[in-house]
């Protein structure tokens, strides 16, 4: 996973892209919201989330 990767919250199914990974890769820093997009995500702030609480892709 990478910045930019859209991913799903599992327990909401939430889409968002991924802003930032952390140093330990054990959680990473996402942008969910409606409006985001590929070219505008990183001007939004990122919720810190569990990696094993995200799959890569939109469903």
């Amino acid at each position: 996973m990478k910045p930019g990767d859209k991913v799903t919250y599992i327990p909401t199914g939430e889409k968002g892209i991924v802003k930032k990974i952390s140093e330990n890769s054990t959680r990473v820093f996402v942008v969910f919201g409606s409006g985001i997009t590929l070219e505008n995500y990183e001007n939004y702030t990122a919720q810190s989330t569990k990696l094993s609480d995200i799959k890569k892709g939109w469903e």
